[in-house]
């Protein structure tokens, strides 16, 4: 059978009723079972993903995946039942500039449940939450995407809703910063590392916020030159005088972290993107 008679074969297949056994009636069924079979995927919005793009892809099983989370992130060592991988189609997104790269395509979504913030620098304060992380990454070339922590469960939303990615780029540009993509070069410090220094030099109050959200990014602002950086957003956290000292405790504020990735090293913090009220932009 002809490549190309085989591919379209495999396409119907899968394409009419998600994964069928007709890989056994194929020329080499040993070699589709290895490379197609465990590949067809229907992603958890019940979009199906096309078998046949999956021959590209730099990262097509969830074991791989969810060891490239692991290192982004900065784990030690993850537990089988502790993580999860699955391919998924993102319909829309709230990341500022790079929004159309993470929609309308497939991902792999590694999700690390039971974890919270540890960090070597504070090995002692113990964060309030266990939370879920959600890691996004693109099965092409293995890029992160985004990583998320959910809202905790029974957690009042006492902060107003995060602003569109429209809204945020405006937000971002009064600010004079912009993200220009996704390094293709992997960070030179993880996920963990990148705030440990934030919280270290920083001032970062990750062990309360209600929500964590990391982009590794090709920042420019100011007079900076674009480079890759950790752009890591604390939502809802109490707001603090610059000492240090809690104004309340109530989670109403917002503060982002830029952390150069090659070194480790907390550059600036930030506001924006901030909360909006019935979708508008907040002056």
């Amino acid at each position: 059978m002809s490549k190309t008679l085989r591919m379209n074969f495999i396409r119907m297949c899968v394409s009419v009723s998600g994964l069928l056994p007709c890989a056994a009636l194929l020329a080499d069924p040993a070699r589709i079972q290895d490379t197609t079979a465990k590949l067809a995927v229907v992603a958890s919005d019940k979009d199906p993903i096309d078998v046949a793009d999956k021959f590209v892809w730099k990262i097509r099983e969830a074991h791989p995946a969810v060891e490239r989370a692991r290192r982004i992130v900065g784990m030690r060592e993850l537990r089988a039942s502790q993580a999860r991988a699955e391919l998924t189609v993102i319909k829309d997104d709230l990341t500022a500039y790079l929004r159309e790269q993470i929609i309308n395509r497939p991902l792999w979504r590694v999700t690390i449940s039971d974890w919270s913030v540890k960090v070597p620098s504070f090995p002692e304060v113990r964060d309030q939450f266990v939370r879920t992380l959600d890691v996004y990454i693109d099965p092409v070339d293995g890029k992160l995407l985004k990583l998320e922590t959910r809202w905790p469960e029974g957690e009042p939303h006492l902060i107003g809703p995060r602003p569109t990615a429209e809204v945020a780029v405006q937000q971002m540009r009064r600010g004079g910063e912009r993200h220009h993509g996704f390094p293709s070069d992997p960070p030179g410090v993880s996920f963990l590392d990148a705030l440990d220094d934030a919280i270290a030099r920083g001032g970062a109050k990750p062990f309360v916020a209600r929500q964590i959200f990391g982009h590794y990014v090709i920042q420019s602002e100011g007079l900076h030159e674009p480079a890759p950086v950790w752009s890591i957003t604390l939502w809802g956290i109490p707001p603090y005088y610059l000492g240090g000292r809690a104004e309340t405790n109530d989670p109403v504020f917002v503060l982002r972290y830029i952390v150069d990735a090659r070194t480790g090293r907390w550059r600036s913090s930030i506001t924006n993107p901030y909360w909006t009220e019935r979708g508008d932009e907040r002056d």
